[in-house]
């Protein structure tokens, strides 16, 4: 049984996120939270057309780019940066 709770906080700041980017012109396709098995904390998946296009380091460093405007004091940001992963787009 998982005992790493996704809270409130960290749904907000992905919502912040997705809507951000959305307004930056990187698309979202579809985004969710996962907690793996093997790891103890929540990441945001993030399907966006920018990975075809860029690959997924090129998709990863616009989606950073992005992430770390929304800082504030740079510690949210420094946290929030390890639950952004970008995946391939769900179709066309």
């Amino acid at each position: 049984m998982d005992t790493n709770t996704l809270v409130m906080e960290q749904i907000d700041e992905g919502e912040r996120l997705l809507g951000r980017l959305t307004s930056e012109g990187i698309p979202v396709r579809a985004a969710c939270w996962v907690s793996p098995t093997e790891e103890d904390r929540w990441s945001l998946y993030i399907a966006t057309p920018v990975v075809d296009a860029k690959g997924p380091i090129g998709a990863y460093r616009d989606v950073y780019r992005v992430l770390r405007s929304l800082g504030g004091d740079g510690s949210r940001t420094q946290t929030s940066s390890s639950w952004a992963r970008t995946t391939p787009s769900l179709g066309k």
